[in-house]
């Protein structure tokens, strides 16, 4: 049987109504941040590779997905 889904220690959802007040606070640092010639920078997002095996996308993201085994340092 397949282990259970659980969430990255550390990373949390951050649900709607406090996703409001952070998209507020982000508009005001960006503008603030754009004042003085900084740009945006997207960084990776992380998933357990289950949730894509769950999907049955495996295939079709295989070239954008990286497997990394914590627990070996890998």
């Amino acid at each position: 049987m397949s282990e259970p889904i659980r969430a990255v220690r550390g990373m949390n959802d951050i649900l709607p109504e406090e996703a409001e007040r952070w998209e507020t606070l982000e508009e005001l640092l960006r503008d603030w941040l754009r004042s003085y010639g900084y740009r945006n920078v997207r960084t990776p997002i992380l998933e357990h590779t289950a949730h894509y095996r769950l999907r049955n996308a495996i295939s079709h993201d295989r070239a954008r997905i990286r497997d990394f085994d914590h627990a070996a340092g890998k």
